[in-house]
């Protein structure tokens, strides 16, 4: 990603009304899974944008946290490491994260995330993805 860029996603949070809990993987070994749950109108919004030289970091991530670091391997947040090395994202690169809700509040907000991350990581390649892709 040599190229200048900026962008922004907004990703719906969502609301589980039955069914919380299936997607591990003891339960739906034993009892299979489903879920029913509908999205609100409160977002996560994901920007990425070329991290400038000047600050002399290879990654700079603001989420709950600020993370400062020069390889990969050293970020801690978990989905923006492994969505950076999915999409094979190079430094120099900013990530920045705000959401309506706190996290850990139910809402689906890690999934809304890392989706939302997904979606700005790859359009900031030109590459489009389908929602099935």
């Amino acid at each position: 990603m040599s190229k200048k860029f900026f962008v922004v996603t907004k990703t719906p949070l969502r609301i589980s009304f039955f069914g919380g809990g299936t997607d591990f993987k003891d339960f739906y070994k034993k009892y299979g899974g489903k879920v029913v749950g509908t999205t609100i109108d409160k977002y996560i919004y994901v920007t990425v944008k070329n991290h400038e030289p000047l600050f002399k970091e290879g990654f700079r991530l603001n989420y709950f946290k600020t993370e400062r670091v020069n390889q990969i391997n050293k970020i801690k947040n978990n989905i923006i490491r492994e969505c950076l090395k999915l999409t094979k994202t190079k430094p120099p690169i900013y990530v920045s994260v705000v959401s309506d809700i706190p996290a850990h509040t139910g809402l689906g907000s890690s999934s809304s995330f890392c989706v939302g991350l997904l979606n700005a990581l790859y359009s900031a390649k030109g590459i489009s993805k389908s929602q099935k892709s």
